[in-house]
């Protein structure tokens, strides 16, 4: 929504979003997936209308990605579509959708390419090969969802290895080392197309929170059981994905099952052709490894601890997507071997197996998709509220802080034109949980990943004025909040009661209707408001100490290398400072300011090195305020600030993706004109001997 916004206002791709958060960074956030190719749609169509059509995109496309794949692994068209066809209705495929987990779906669908891209430089190491590497590799990159293309790079290493040995033993490692060279070319390429984006984020890995990851958040309590593998059999044998409210457990991370018939397909194939079939023993060898590496033992920890990038992602069961690519492929393998005995019998003989084989798994899939893959009506997916109309006629601007989860989805604030300071994202930055932990308990915990703020509590209401909290929406009065021990405010009003509104839940209770209470904090400041004193330091311990003494309405604590003694500096409000805001969006913000003496200005938007301001078109240097805020030195006078924000390196970055570009459509040419030069010389030939 936020892109369809911003390009319909022409402000190009949006760096910044302002809608979940109190803001971050959006562009570099690897789930963003703006310039994934399948997402054509959310740039020619409103968003609640390219959702449905996306989908089946996806999923038809994915079939024909493993249609390719098992041409590539030399089998015959029946196999070739059932293939297809298992992953068209893979249940994993079908679950992530039901759960709304629609990020995954463009990984899903495209790791399996770059097993496709290597299986056919390994067989014939050239340039072609080369620049499909590049193209897969690029492909996976985009879809943001890096957890899977890591794993398979994990994968397609072990499986080189395995080529590399038994081409020593065979004497020909020459062409090992081909193939190693082209590989390593292909995927240098696809990493320097993706500049623009790997580059940026590369360089604000410190600001996020997944750095400060925990062996235990790495776990996340999903973690491949004996009795999880029932769900090979069956896919709702721990229960029906409806049924998670109950487990209190998000089951598509738990269920193994790509399919019945190409389970037993799988394990007919790995019997069959581990003799017969030269990729048999390398996909039996990695279907195994998928199950070891989902179990919470000793090996998964030594991982974590020592192998770079691993413990970065989480939820060990994620192996169980990898577990039904290499399953299918298996499956395609042993549907193959069986035709062929079956040939012998007549040819009618197999097809009619094929024929019902790939019947039986469609009415298997039918019935799932008709379960789960349910298509709403737009009106439906974002209802109309009374709420929503209620902060839409206020013209100010402000955030809002749900109280609990569930209270607003976050996920129809861009929809509904809102901004929270709470939400969901994975990449997500440190400093602001430190703000939103001081907001909630008056102390922070230790440094930790997260992927959710959620506000439970509200202890420094100052903190939550800082942040431009206009309303406070709760699902219930806040006079059983403070019974709850929650702070009273200084002054909090109710505005509103709405009965019976759309509320939703996440993962589990779908669409649900509750009241809604609004309240209006008095007390909240603008998204630019003076301070009366100003505190510089340079030490981070005595930067914290501040932060817990100082009533943070009136003071700002900043992080200053020439910091003096002579901390603090007050200032003398006048009745003719103020501070207009002209324009606030996404990654903009515009401001007029009016002071009599030279002041400290805070901005309510969340630091990141990639803002910069200018004051009447001219530079000024922002500074890291009150932990996760920012704020500049005004001089006296009436001027003009402009905030823009841009991730970091982003010129260099676009630069080193325009030449590999470049460079992917120079090999193409080349490969092309070896096509055509080889197709000219195959008809003169032709002609000779005719």
């Amino acid at each position: 929504m936020l892109s369809y916004k911003s390009f319909q206002e022409n402000h190009g791709l949006p760096f910044w979003r302002n809608d979940t958060l109190a803001g971050v960074q959006i562009f570099t956030n690897p789930e963003s997936q703006y310039l994934y190719p399948l997402h054509f749609l959310f740039y020619l169509l409103p968003p609640l209308q390219a959702v449905g059509p996306t989908i089946w995109i996806h999923f038809l496309f994915g079939a024909l990605i493993f249609f390719w794949i098992g041409r590539a692994m030399r089998l015959g068209v029946w196999a070739c579509l059932f293939m297809a066809l298992a992953q068209l209705f893979n249940f994993k495929m079908i679950a992530g959708t039901y759960a709304g987990f629609l990020p995954i779906l463009p990984i899903l669908i495209f790791f399996p390419l770059l097993f496709l891209a290597c299986f056919y430089q390994l067989r014939q190491p050239n340039l072609k090969g080369c620049l499909a590497v590049g193209a897969a590799g690029f492909l996976c990159l985009n879809t943001g969802v890096f957890q899977l293309y890591y794993y398979s790079i994990l994968f397609l290493a072990g499986y080189f290895i395995w080529f590399f040995i038994i081409s020593l033993r065979r004497k020909q490692s020459r062409p090992a080392l081909q193939v190693f060279a082209w590989l390593t070319a292909g995927f240098m390429l696809s990493l320097g197309m993706m500049a623009y984006h790997l580059l940026p984020l590369a360089a604000e890995a410190k600001l996020l929170s997944r750095g400060n990851a925990s062996y235990e958040f790495f776990l996340s309590g999903y973690t491949l059981t004996p009795k999880h593998l029932l769900t090979f059999l069956y896919p709702e044998a721990l229960g029906s994905l409806f049924a998670v409210s109950e487990l209190d457990r998000y089951l598509w991370e738990d269920i193994a099952y790509f399919g019945l018939i190409p389970l037993c397909l799988a394990f007919l194939g790995a019997l069959l052709g581990w003799r017969r079939h030269p990729q048999t023993i390398p996909l039996v060898i990695a279907f195994l490894t998928t199950l070891v590496l989902a179990v919470d033992t000793p090996l998964l920890k030594c991982l974590y601890n020592f192998l770079p990038g691993f413990g970065l992602f989480r939820v060990p069961n994620r192996f169980l997507y990898l577990s039904g690519f290499f399953g299918i492929c298996l499956a395609g393998i042993g549907l193959e071997l069986i035709l062929l005995r079956f040939r012998a019998k007549g040819k009618h003989v197999s097809i009619g197996l094929a024929f019902v084989l790939l019947a039986l798994i469609s009415i298997e899939g039918f019935h799932y998709s008709k379960r789960y893959v349910i298509t709403y009506p737009a009106n439906e997916i974002l209802p109309q509220t009374d709420f929503a109309a209620f902060f839409n006629n206020d013209q100010e601007t402000f955030r809002i802080a749900p109280l609990f989860r569930h209270t607003i989805n976050n996920g129809w604030a861009a929809l509904m034109g809102l901004e929270f300071i709470t939400g969901y994202t994975p990449f997500n930055l440190k400093h602001y949980k430190t703000y939103t932990d001081l907001l909630q308990w008056g102390n922070t915990a230790e440094e930790s990943a997260y992927s959710w703020i959620d506000i439970f509590n509200i202890t420094r209401w100052d903190l939550l004025d800082a942040l431009n909290v206009k309303y406070i929406a709760s699902p219930v009065p806040v006079q059983a909040l403070y019974q709850a021990g929650f702070a009273r405010p200084p002054d909090l009003d109710e505005v509103a009661h709405f009965r019976n509104q759309p509320m939703f839940f996440f993962f589990n209770l779908g669409l649900q209707r509750k009241d809604i209470y609004i309240y209006r904090n008095n007390n909240f400041l603008k998204r630019a408001f003076w301070v009366e004193e100003l505190i510089s330091l340079t030490n981070e311990k005595d930067f914290m100490s501040h932060m817990l003494m100082q009533n943070l309405r009136k003071t700002a604590v900043i992080s200053e290398e020439s910091a003096t003694a002579s901390n603090p500096i007050r200032f003398v409000n006048t009745s003719d400072d103020h501070v207009t805001v002209v324009s606030a969006s996404g990654g903009r913000l515009d401001l007029e300011v009016q002071n009599r003496e030279n002041r400290f200005l805070v901005i309510s938007e969340i630091w990141h090195p990639g803002w910069r301001a200018s004051l009447n078109n001219t530079p000024v240097k922002l500074h890291k305020t009150n932990a996760a805020l920012m704020g500049t030195w005004i001089p006296k006078g009436r001027h003009r600030l402009m905030l823009s924000f841009k991730p970091l390196y982003w010129q260099p970055a676009i630069q080193i993706s325009a030449v590999s570009i470049a460079l992917f459509l120079a090999g193409l040419v080349v490969v092309v004109r070896k096509n055509t030069q080889k197709t000219s010389l195959i008809g003169t030939t032709a002609e000779i001997r005719l």
